[in-house]
């Protein structure tokens, strides 16, 4: 294990600025289960796939985290840095198989920077560095999320989808969350445009908001099964509608502003 003594400075949030940098990939896993748990049976071998695409997120995020120190910030990327920086930013356990606690399934990370300064995060369970995770995953999760969305639009009217609805429970929503080791910290809100396009919305949780409060709500568009775009964070306004004669909160998609 090394030791480090580099002290990395995390950049401060306010309350309805919080960034989805760590977890909006794992959220939009997140509305993929919920939406399975009410479309397939076979939930419980979705969930190695989703632990799968969590550690892609993660390996990301992990990647980007120490480019960022090593361009922005031109640190030289010592290994005494290097567990600095996954401790801090990334709340990993340096081990002497590597960094643990950051893989869903249990595995550990290994860094190695190149002589050229190319940095690769991989982990030993998936056996994946964040690029390959990318490119072999990726397309396989969308095909889920197209899949599970047009199974639930085929069997009830409407094109919304919102995570504080009747059918959706706070207990679905934790189950999920602890599956998937994350927070139940979210929200969201998908609107079908047409059969192949889908516009998914992420935002703070609404449970405590009041209505015409803001909260930072992040954009995805998904088109014939990729992800076509990706919006900013924007401070939105909480609305409310009628599911099923039940009143819930809603994220005001209409007011989120596509560049």
């Amino acid at each position: 294990m090394f030791n480090g003594k580099f002290e990395v400075v995390r950049p401060v949030q306010t309350k309805h600025r919080r960034g989805f940098t760590l977890i909006e990939m794992v959220v939009v896993i997140a509305i993929i289960g919920v939406l399975l748990a009410l479309t397939a049976p076979l939930f419980s071998s979705f969930l190695e796939s989703a632990r799968k695409t969590a550690c892609m997120a993660n390996l990301t995020t992990a990647t980007r985290t120490l480019e960022f120190y090593e361009v922005v910030e031109n640190r030289t990327l010592t290994p005494d840095v290097i567990d600095t920086i996954m401790k801090d930013s990334m709340g990993a356990d340096p081990t002497s198989s590597g960094y643990r606690r950051i893989c869903p399934s249990g595995g550990f990370y290994n860094v190695t920077v190149g002589a050229n300064g190319d940095i690769k995060v991989r982990c030993s369970k998936h056996g994946m560095t964040a690029v390959e995770t990318i490119n072999s995953d990726n397309k396989n999760i969308l095909d889920l999320l197209q899949l599970a969305i047009e199974s639930y639009f085929e069997k009830r009217p409407g094109n919304t989808l919102n995570s504080t609805g009747p059918n959706f429970g706070d207990d679905i929503k934790e189950r999920l969350a602890a599956s998937l080791k994350i927070s139940t910290d979210f929200d969201f809100r998908i609107y079908k445009v047409n059969n192949n396009e889908y516009k998914v919305y992420i935002s703070d949780p609404l449970k405590d908001v009041n209505v015409s409060d803001q909260v930072t709500v992040t954009g995805y568009q998904i088109k014939n099964g990729w992800v076509a775009g990706t919006g900013t964070s924007q401070l939105i306004s909480v609305g409310t509608e009628s599911v099923d004669g039940v009143p819930i909160k809603i994220i005001s998609a209409a007011e989120y502003r596509w560049d």
